[in-house]
């Protein structure tokens, strides 16, 4: 009976390949997701979000403001959200969020406000964020954040800003047709 040589080598190699083309997305994907789990602003959106399980990068509209920007350019005229929670009825677990977009000829604006906390502690961040069509089936945004800290017992405050970009494409796929 023969068994086959197995190279483990190229195994190695191969992996280490894979690591070296894709080891910067990978720590990329994996810093910025828990990132995003040190400020509260990731539960913003309202229900609407909340019942979708927090998938809002396709969606267009004023909920847009929240997760992809380009989404934004879905407005057709004006749009507003105002989004309150108080967690656990705690005072110090309260955040609202306020957004509005503005449609005009060149791409659709929005401002966005949010807060969490209280007098002892809280966040902020303030945005201006931008969308536009750029063809039937592609749009693109984007976003400028400041997001602030302030302690009270120390009287200090900290700003930092951030900015995001993405896009949306429309793809239309079809089933051919069956004859029965």
């Amino acid at each position: 009976m023969k068994y086959a040589k197995i190279n483990s080598n190229l195994f190695f190699t191969s992996r280490v390949k894979f690591l070296k083309n894709n080891g910067v997305f990978l720590i990329f994907f994996l810093v910025s997701s828990s990132l995003a789990g040190q400020f509260h602003f990731s539960n913003s959106g309202g229900a609407h979000f909340s019942g979708m399980g927090r998938t809002g990068l396709s969606v267009a509209g004023i909920g847009a403001m929240y997760y992809n920007q380009a989404g934004l350019a879905g407005i057709k005229n004006w749009a507003a959200d105002v989004s309150y929670e108080r967690r656990f009825n705690l005072e110090d677990l309260t955040s609202i969020q306020i957004s509005g977009a503005k449609k005009f000829g060149f791409g659709t604006f929005g401002l966005m406000f949010s807060q969490f906390g209280s007098e002892l502690y809280n966040e902020q961040q303030y945005s201006l964020a931008y969308g536009r069509q750029l063809s039937e089936r592609i749009t693109l945004g984007g976003m400028l954040s400041m997001f602030g800290f302030h302690f009270q017992n120390t009287g200090e405050a900290r700003y930092t800003g951030s900015f995001s970009i993405g896009s949306l494409s429309l793809i239309h796929i079809s089933e051919p047709t069956r004859p029965y």
